[in-house]
């Protein structure tokens, strides 16, 4: 609910694909991802999170 309240869920969905590292929205779409990759680590075990924990996007965790 967090993170479809907050118009994030497009990370996990794709919608909101990866940019190009060299695209000037690069780092605002990096740092919205990671902060959807922290909510998804919040709601998990620490024995689930070590499994995730590696990924880069929040649509792999």
């Amino acid at each position: 609910m967090k993170i479809d309240g907050r118009e994030k869920h497009g990370h996990l969905t794709g919608y909101m694909t990866q940019p190009t590292a060299t695209y000037l929205t690069y780092n605002k779409w990096r740092a919205s991802d990671c902060q959807v990759k922290s909510w998804l680590f919040d709601a998990m075990q620490p024995n689930q999170m070590k499994r995730f924990i590696r990924y880069d996007t929040a649509k792999q965790v």
